[in-house]
This record gives structure tokens, C-alpha cells and sequence, in this order.
């Protein structure tokens, strides 16, 4: 992170600045730092990336019914305990589903 010295003509700016705003310019405790920031890709998404977030919206929906169904919620519970020194580190019953879901469907 690169830091800015200001002197007390440019004291009070911040924000973005230059001709496509990439540089932001932000104070934080009596500091003020300089960074740099991409813009998003607007794009349309490609097949491929369509494909993914299809897949993860009905990992995520079929998770949610999971969790809403005790016996169901329970066997993905003993699952998840199970597996809670796998090299999968999923903080939640949710992130284990969606993830399981998603690498064995």
C-alpha cells in the first residue's frame, strides 16, 4: 500500500481521482493512503461463468432446504464434524453443503 504525504494545500482531498479513477485516496486514523483500484468487468458473462453461478444458486437452494429439514440437517451435521480437520476448512454447516454439493454432485 503505497502512503501519501500530504502537504496543507491537498490536505482535504480524497476520493477517486485521475481520468478513470483508479487511484482512491482515503484517511484513517490521522493517515491518508493511496489505493489502487480495478473497475469491474462488464462483459457478459461467457457460458461457462452462466454455467457456475447456475450450478451455485441451486447448490445454494438445495442447502437451504437442508438446513430447513431436521433429519436431513442432522446427517450433514455428523458429515460435517466428521470432516472438520479435512483440508476443506468450511466455517459453517452451510458453506460444508454448498461446497459438497458443489465438488460431488
Amino acid at each position: 500500500m503505497a502512503k501519501v504525504t500530504l502537504n496543507e494545500l491537498v490536505d482535504g482531498i480524497h476520493g477517486r481521482i485521475g481520468k478513470n479513477g483508479k487511484v482512491v485516496l482515503r484517511t484513517r486514523n490521522g493517515k491518508t493512503h493511496a489505493y489502487i483500484i480495478n473497475n469491474p468487468d462488464t462483459a457478459p458473462p461467457t457460458e461457462a461463468k452462466a454455467q457456475t453461478r447456475r450450478n451455485l444458486a441451486l447448490a445454494a437452494a438445495a442447502a437451504k432446504s437442508i438446513m430447513a429439514d431436521d433429519t436431513l440437517r442432522e446427517q450433514w451435521q455428523q458429515r460435517f464434524d466428521k470432516n472438520k480437520g479435512n483440508a476443506r476448512k468450511c466455517s459453517s454447516l452451510r458453506t460444508f453443503i454448498i461446497s459438497s454439493l458443489l465438488t460431488n454432485p
